[in-house]
């Protein structure tokens, strides 16, 4: 899977992992729990551009995925989703 993390948000950072955890999540949002799939810390957009990075991995099983910014304080805000892996 490849996922394309757009930062639009101009004056706030964010950062995306995956995890199995499930929400509710604290102000530290979520433990990554998937092998490459984290996206670091993308600085927040300027009034001209957006930022982005890519990132890669495989999901070696199926199941259920959730994706939580990390930053603090925004996956208790509801910064998060999910999605099914199936296979």
């Amino acid at each position: 899977m490849t996922m394309t993390f757009i930062n639009a948000d101009e004056g706030l950072p964010h950062e995306l992992v995956l995890t199995t955890q499930r929400p509710p999540y604290g102000t530290v949002g979520a433990t990554p729990t998937v092998a490459g799939a984290a996206v670091p810390v993308l600085v927040a957009a300027s009034a001209t551009a957006a930022r982005e990075n890519v990132s890669s991995f495989v999901a070696r099983a199926s199941g259920t995925l959730y994706y939580v910014c990390s930053v603090t304080g925004h996956a208790a805000a509801g910064m998060f989703g999910v999605f099914q892996v199936v296979g």
